[in-house]
C-alpha cells in the first residue's frame, strides 16, 4: 500500500500489508490511516506520513470478504457524467412543464378577456 500526495502524484511512503488492502479510512483528528482488505482478518493502523504501522487489530474472521472495493476513478467519472446528463434532462423537463403552465395561464386569461368583451 502506498500513500500518494494528491498535489504531485508522488508517493509519500509505502508499506507492505497482508491481503489486498482495498479499504482505507483516515482519521483526520488523530492522523491515523486504517487499511483493510479481502483475504486478511486484520485492520492495520498506520501513520500516513511515514507508513509506520502503529497497531494491528485482529478480527475473528474477515468481514470484508463480501464487500466489493470502491469503483476505480475512471468508472466514478463515467457515473458522474451519466448523472450530469440526467440532471440536464430533468432541468429541461421542468422548464418545458413551466412553459406549458405559462401557455395555459395565458390561454385562460385570453378566454376570460373574450368573454368579458362579448358581455360589454
Amino acid at each position: 500500500m502506498s500513500v500518494i500526495l494528491a498535489e504531485t502524484g508522488w508517493p509519500v511512503c509505502t508499506a507492505r500489508l497482508p491481503g489486498k488492502p482495498a479499504f482505507l479510512a483516515l482519521d483526520q483528528y488523530s492522523n491515523i490511516l486504517y487499511a483493510a482488505g479481502s483475504g486478511a482478518a486484520r485492520v492495520t493502523a498506520l501513520d500516513p506520513t511515514t507508513c509506520a504501522v502503529q497497531h494491528v487489530f485482529e478480527v475473528e474472521s474477515s468481514p470484508l470478504t463480501h464487500i466489493t472495493p470502491p469503483k476505480a476513478p475512471a468508472k466514478q467519472a463515467s457515473a458522474q457524467k451519466v448523472i450530469m446528463s440526467n440532471i440536464l434532462v430533468i432541468v429541461a423537463c421542468v422548464l418545458a412543464i413551466l412553459f406549458l403552465v405559462l401557455v395555459l395561464i395565458l390561454l385562460l386569461q385570453r378566454r376570460t378577456i373574450q368573454k368579458d368583451g362579448r358581455r360589454g
